[in-house]
């Protein structure tokens, strides 16, 4: 048997399948739940609602799982501790906060297509607008829509100085180094 996690933006659901058989369950996210910004632990606590129902109400058993798969919403945006808590709500994919970001990445990196929903111009975003989550032990995780997780580490020496420069690494993507007294990224 084979588990599927689908987290999407409103629900969970859940398929357990193999060999032609397929067992399906779901769970709706707690009222209240917003479509751009998302409650980590609700998230958490949904899936584990959706996987329960599944368990409970099907002929599936845990130990009859022999992979899972995930798929999710995306390009969505969370911080998390060392210990993967997170320290920030989930910016969904929907969220457009990043508008400005996006149109100066567009200026100054050739190539760079993408809108305010991107994780690259969200990143930015915080980093101008909530800089304490870039202190170190904090890491931005990823979910893109085309199936890549890139995390992105803080470094050690994490709010610069005036006039510092601080470089963030992705994997799998470019390098971006902020600069702090102009706020321009390259």
């Amino acid at each position: 048997m084979y588990l599927g996690i689908d987290i999407g933006s409103s629900s969970i659901k859940v398929l357990a399948f193999d060999n032609g058989c397929s067992y399906k369950a779901s769970a709706d996210y707690p009222a209240g739940t917003g479509m751009m910004e998302q409650d980590a632990s609700a998230v958490r606590q949904t899936v584990a609602e959706a996987v329960k129902k599944l368990f409970s109400g099907q002929p599936v058993s845990p130990g009859s799982i022999a992979g899972i798969g995930l798929c999710g919403h995306g390009p969505s945006i969370v911080f998390a501790d060392r210990q993967g808590h997170a320290v920030t709500p989930i910016v969904t994919w929907q969220d457009r906060r990043a508008c400005d970001e996006a149109a100066m990445l567009r200026r100054l990196w050739p190539g760079f297509e993408k809108d305010g929903t991107s994780f690259e111009a969200k990143l930015i975003w915080y980093f101008n607008h909530q800089r304490d989550v870039f202190r170190e032990g904090l890491t931005a995780l990823y979910l893109a829509y085309n199936g890549k997780v890139i995390s992105c580490r803080v470094p050690s020496t994490a709010v610069p100085e005036q006039g510092q420069e601080i470089g963030i690494t992705f994997r799998m993507e470019k390098a971006l180094l902020f600069h702090r007294e102009s706020g321009i990224c390259v």
